[in-house]
C-alpha cells in the first residue's frame, strides 16, 4: 500500500538564496543543477526514462527482523552504458551474515549519501531476477561507482535497500540507520555528475589550504591561526569559484545528508565522473577556515561561499579542540539546537524533521534529558507529522521538563490560530522564520499539564500514553512568570531585500523622536533617556548582534548611527518639521509612521493633530542629543544653529566619505554602515517593531498586534510575546495564554525570573509579581 504523501511544507524567506531555493522547489518533476555562472537550470523535463528490461518488479523479501538487519545491495561491474545488475542481502549490524547465515564472516560495506532528486523513478535496475526502478540520481550514482571490472562493490543506499512500500519497515529502518552510517567501512558524499570539469580545482584547493593553513590544528590544538591579509596569494586564487559552485551543489541543502557525513568514521566526497575524491572533513576545515580568519580578506562574501549553520555545530562536537582553533566555541551542540539550524535545509517529509537527526544524538553520547528522549521516540510514517511533533514536545518535557523547548516556537498567522497543535509545540516544518535571540544561561522549568475536560492535574515526569489518546488530550504547560508590559502599537518592517536605510530606518527612527516630544506633553512615555533613544532604536533593530571582529564593531555602530542620524535630520527638514528652511521642499508633508497597527514603514500618512513642525523645545533637545554623540545637524548654506556651538555642514563621517572619494580611495565608513545594515536585515526578518505600555521598544514575532503581553518565564532571560484566551482560566485564577515567540525588548534584560536569581530586585523595583501562567 502506497505511503499517503504528507503536505508541503511551509516555506518562509530564510537567510541563504540556496536553501530558500531548496525548500521552495518542486521536487516531483524535475532535478535543480547549479549553473557555473550563478543560478539553477531544472534538468530532466522531457528526458528520456530509460526502457524497462522487460522483467517482473522485484519483490521483496521480509526481513529476518527490521530492527536488527538491513539489506545491502552488491553492484556488478560493468562498462558506462551496460544495464546496472544488483543483487539483495540481508546483513545483521550486530555482526554480518552471508546468504548462507554464517555470521562468521565479515561483511563490510559503503553507505551512498546522495540526494534523491526528482522523485520520479524511470531508470531500471536489474535485481535477481526482476527489476527495480530508481531515480536518475541514484542511477547516475551507481553509474559513477561501479568498478569496471573486477570485484563487485558492497553498498548501502536508502532507495533501495529499503521497502519504501512498506511504512512499518520503513520506520523501523530509518531508526537503524544512524548505525548503519557509523557501522558503514566509509560513507560515500555523491555530490553529481556536473561538475563542469571543475571538480579538480575545488578538490586541489582544499588539499591545498589544509595543507598550508591548517596542517597544524590536526596535531596541536593550542596554535592560533593568523587572519588573512590581502595580499596572500591564496585570496586571489581563481579555484575559490571551483569551491563555491561546490558548496552550492542541492546535497549541501538537503537534511537527511547531515546525520550522513557526521557519523561517518571516514568520509569523502565525490563529484562529476572522474575518480577524484576528497575528505569531507577537509572540505568543512576549508570553509570554516574561510570564515574564521578570510572574512576581513572578504573571500567568503566575495565567492558567496554558504554552508548550513547545523555543519558548524556538527563540526564542534565532532572535532571540539579543533574547532575551538577555528573559533567555532558559540554553540552547545544540543539536539534542540541542531534541530534549530536544521531548519535552512530541505525534506520532502516534514516528520524527518526530527527523525532525520534522532542518531545524532545518540551518536554523541547525550546525557541527561537528551538520553531519555531519544529512547523514547520511534519513527512512525503512518500518523501526520503534527502527531511526531507533539509527541516529541510530550516526550521532551516529560524527561526533562526544560523550559527551553520554547524558545523554538516559531508561528505564522495560520499556525497560531490552528487547533492542531498547542501553540507551545515548535512546529519545526516552518523554515529559517526569523534570527534566534541568545537565551542565556536559562533554568526554565515547565509541567505538562492535561486540560481536557474532567482532568486538569500536572502530569508526573514518568507519565506515558498511547499514540492516539495523546492525540485526543488538551496538553498544556505549566510555569509562572511576570507579565512585565503589553504590546501598544505594531509596525510592520518590509522583507529584508526591500528594508532600506532611507526608505525605512530613518522614519521608523524620525517617529521614535516624535514618542519623545509627545512624552514631554504629557503623553505616553519613553522609557529611555532622550541622548539614547536613538542608540536604543538601532541597538534594538540588530538585537544586540554583532559580526566580524567584536573590537571594530562599536566602530560599525557609531558610523551606522551617525548615517541614519544625519539622514533623519534631512528626512524632518524637507518634510517641514524642523521650521522654514530657505529653499527645501515644503510640498512633500508625509510625516514620520504613526503608531497603527500593522502599518508599512513605506505607506504612511499623517496622522491627526500631528503638529506641522517640531517645537523648539524639542529642537533643542534633539540637537543636545547629537552634541553629546558629536554630531551635527545638517544645514545649508552658512546657517548656524543656536545650541551647545556651531555644528559643521554635515557629520564628520560624511566629510571623511567625501575626502576618500575624492581621493580615489574605498570608504571604511560606507563598509562600516553596510555591515551594521546586514545585520538590521537579519535581525528583522519577519519581526515587527514594537512599542510597549512603559515606553520600552522591541522586535517580535511577525503575528504580534496590539494587546499581546510580554512575560519573561521562571528562570528565563528573554522575554517572550504572548496571546491571552480570552474566557479561559485554570480552577478560575491562572491565565492562559498562546506562545507567539521570543521578543528583542531593548533594554530589558535584566535577568532570571527567580528569587535567587542576580536581576530579580530589577523586576522588584517594576512592581513586577511572579504568577501561575498556562500555556495553550
Amino acid at each position: 500500500m502506497p505511503i499517503k504523501k504528507p503536505p508541503p511544507e511551509k516555506s518562509l524567506p530564510v537567510a541563504y538564496p540556496e536553501f530558500e531555493f531548496a525548500l521552495k522547489r518542486d521536487t516531483a518533476d524535475v532535478d535543480y543543477i547549479p549553473r557555473r555562472e550563478g543560478g539553477y537550470f531544472r534538468a530532466g523535463l522531457h528526458r528520456p526514462s530509460r526502457p524497462s528490461t522487460g522483467l517482473p518488479p522485484y519483490q521483496y523479501s521480509p526481513l529476518p527482523s527490521s530492527s536488527e538487519y538491513v539489506r545491502c545491495l552488491i553492484l556488478q561491474p560493468g562498462q558506462a552504458d551496460d544495464d546496472i545488475v544488483i543483487s539483495l542481502e540481508p546483513v545483521r549490524l550486530e555482526g554480518s551474515v552471508d546468504k548462507r547465515g554464517d555470521e562468521t564472516k565479515d561483511a563490510p560495506f559503503e553507505a551512498l549519501s546522495y540526494t534523491w532528486g526528482t522523485s520520479r523513478r524511470d531508470r531500471p535496475v536489474t535485481c535477481e531476477g526482476g527489476e527495480i526502478f530508481v531515480t536518475r540520481s541514484l542511477d547516475l550514482a551507481l553509474r559513477r561507482l561501479r568498478r569496471s571490472t573486477g570485484l563487485p562493490r558492497r553498498l548501502w543506499a536508502d532507495s533501495i535497500c529499503i521497502n519504501q512500500a512498506d511504512p512499518d519497515e520503513k520506520g523501523a529502518q530509518v531508526a537503524l540507520m544512524g548505525t548503519i552510517y557509523l557501522r558503514a567501512e566509509r560513507v560515500l558524499i555523491y555530490l553529481g555528475a556536473h561538475d563542469y570539469n571543475l571538480a579538480a580545482e575545488a578538490i586541489s584547493l582544499i588539499d591545498d589550504t589544509n595543507s598550508t593553513k591548517l596542517h597544524a590544528i590536526t596535531s596541536k590544538y593550542d596554535v592560533t591561526i593568523p587572519f588573512a591579509q590581502n595580499d596572500d596569494p591564496i585570496i586571489a586564487d581563481e579555484r575559490w569559484k571551483a569551491f563555491s559552485l561546490m558548496l552550492r551543489q542541492i546535497w549541501f541543502t538537503r537534511g537527511w545528508t547531515i546525520q550522513e557525513a557526521w557519523l561517518a568514521q571516514n568520509a569523502v566526497v565525490l563529484w562529476g565522473e572522474n575518480d577524484l575524491e576528497v575528505s569531507w572533513l577537509d572540505l568543512v576545515r576549508t570553509y570554516l577556515w574561510v570564515e574564521a580568519c578570510a572574512t576581513n580578506a572578504g573571500l567568503g562574501l566575495r565567492h558567496d561561499l554558504t554552508m548550513a549553520e547545523v555543519h558548524r555545530t556538527m563540526f564542534a562536537r565532532a572535532r571540539p579542540a579543533e574547532a575551538r582553533v577555528l573559533g567555532v566555541d558559540d554553540c552547545d551542540g544540543s539536539f534542540l539546537e541542531v534541530l534549530e539550524q536544521a531548519r535552512v535545509v530541505a525534506m520532502t517529509d516534514p516528520r524527518d524533521r526530527i527523525y532525520a537527526f534522532l542518531a545524532l544524538a545518540a551518536a554523541g553520547g547525550e546525557d541527561g534529558s537528551d538520553a531519555g528522549l531519544i529512547r523514547t521516540i520511534q519513527p512512525n510514517y503512518k500518523d501526520p507529522f503534527h502527531h511526531a511533533y507533539l509527541e516529541f514536545a510530550l516526550n521532551y518535557v516529560r524527561s526533562s521538563r526544560d523550559g527551553r523547548l520554547l524558545h523554538h516556537v516559531i508561528h505564522d498567522e495560520e499556525t497560531l490560530v490552528e487547533t492542531q497543535l498547542p501553540s507551545w509545540v515548535p512546529r519545526w516544518n516552518i523554515g529559517s522564520y526569523n534570527s534566534s535571540i541568545p537565551m542565556g544561561p536559562t533554568c526554565m522549568t515547565v509541567d505538562l499539564l492535561d486540560l481536557s475536560p474532567a482532568t486538569s492535574q500536572p502530569e508526573t515526569p514518568s507519565g506515558s500514553d498511547s499514540n492516539s489518546s495523546s492525540q485526543t488530550r488538551e496538553w498544556c504547560l505549566r510555569t509562572h512568570g511576570v507579565l512585565m508590559d503589553t504590546v501598544t502599537s505594531v509596525l510592520s518592517l518590509p522583507p529584508p531585500e526591500a528594508l532600506d536605510i532611507e526608505d525605512h530606518i530613518v522614519p521608523l527612527l524620525a517617529s521614535t523622536w516624535f514618542d519623545l516630544e509627545e512624552a514631554t506633553e504629557g503623553g505616553p512615555p519613553v522609557a529611555y533617556a532622550p541622548h539614547m533613544v536613538t542608540t536604543a532604536v538601532l541597538r534594538c533593530l540588530t538585537m544586540g548582534r554583532h559580526a566580524g571582529d567584536p573590537e571594530t564593531w562599536p566602530d560599525h555602530m557609531l558610523e551606522y548611527c551617525q548615517h541614519v542620524k544625519a539622514l533623519t535630520f534631512d528626512w524632518l527638514r524637507r518634510r517641514g518639521k524642523l521650521g522654514e528652511t530657505g529653499d527645501e521642499e515644503k510640498e512633500d508633508k508625509t510625516v514620520a509612521p504613526g503608531k497603527e497597527d500593522q502599518q508599512q514603514v513605506n505607506d504612511v500618512s499623517p496622522s491627526q493633530g500631528e503638529p506641522e513642525s517640531t517645537s523648539q523645545d524639542f529642537l533643542e533637545l534633539i540637537i543636545a542629543e547629537l552634541s553629546r554623540q558629536g554630531i551635527g545637524l545638517p544645514i545649508s548654506g552658512e546657517e548656524e544653529v543656536r545650541s551647545n556651538g556651531p555644528f559643521p555642514t554635515r557629520p564628520e563621517a560624511e566629510d571623511q566619505r567625501q575626502r576618500q572619494q575624492q581621493e580615489g580611495g574605498q570608504s571604511d565608513s560606507s563598509s562600516g554602515v553596510d555591515k551594521v545594515h546586514d545585520i538590521v536585515k537579519s535581525s528583522a526578518r519577519n519581526r515587527v517593531f514594537v512599542r510597549t505600555a512603559r515606553g520600552y521598544y522591541g522586535l517580535a514575532p511577525g503575528p504580534t498586534t496590539a494587546g499581546d503581553v510580554l512575560a519573561v518565564l521562571s528562570g528565563g532571560y528573554v522575554p517572550f510575546a504572548l496571546r491571552q484566551v480570552e474566557g479561559r482560566r485554570r480552577d478560575g485564577n491562572a491565565r492562559c495564554f498562546k506562545v507567539i515567540g521570543q521578543t528583542w525588548v531593548e533594554s530589558v534584560m535584566f535577568g532570571p525570573v527567580c528569587d535567587e536569581g542576580p536581576g530579580w530586585q530589577d523586576w522588584r523595583a517594576w512592581g513586577a509579581e511572579e504568577e501561575e501562567i498556562i500555556l495553550v
